[in-house]
C-alpha cells in the first residue's frame, strides 16, 4: 500500500509541474497513473483497507485548504495561462499529491 501512496504522490507532483510548464496540455501526464495496478500487490488486508479509508478522509481537509487558496489566487497568472482556465487540472493534481502525503503518513509504521 505505501508504494501506491508514493506512486500518487510522484504523480500529483508530475502533474503539477507539467500544467505549470504545458498548461492544459500538461494534463497528458494524467496517463501515468493508469500505470497503477502494476505496482503493488492485488490483495490487501482489512487493516490495510481500514487505513486506506482514513487516508480518503484526512486527504479532503489539505485539498480543501489548497483550494480555497487557489480560488483566492484565482486571476492570477501562471506562466502566461490565468488559474481560472486550469483550475480542474490543479484539483486533480492537488488531490493526488495531497491523497498520497497522507496515506504515507497514515502507513509510516506499517510494516
Amino acid at each position: 500500500m505505501k508504494k501506491r501512496f508514493i506512486f500518487e504522490t510522484i504523480i500529483g507532483i508530475i502533474l503539477i509541474a507539467s500544467i505549470i510548464l504545458f498548461g492544459a496540455k500538461g494534463g497528458a501526464a494524467l496517463v501515468l497513473l493508469a500505470m497503477q495496478p502494476l505496482i503493488g500487490r492485488k490483495k490487501f488486508d482489512d487493516e490495510d483497507k481500514i487505513l486506506f479509508r482514513k487516508a480518503n478522509i484526512f486527504s479532503l481537509i489539505p485539498f480543501c485548504i489548497l483550494l480555497s487558496q487557489m480560488f483566492v489566487f484565482f486571476n492570477h497568472q501562471i506562466n502566461g495561462q490565468l488559474i481560472s482556465d486550469l483550475w480542474m487540472w490543479f484539483t486533480g493534481s492537488f488531490f493526488l499529491l495531497s491523497h498520497g502525503i497522507v496515506g504515507l503518513i497514515f502507513f509510516r509504521n506499517k510494516k
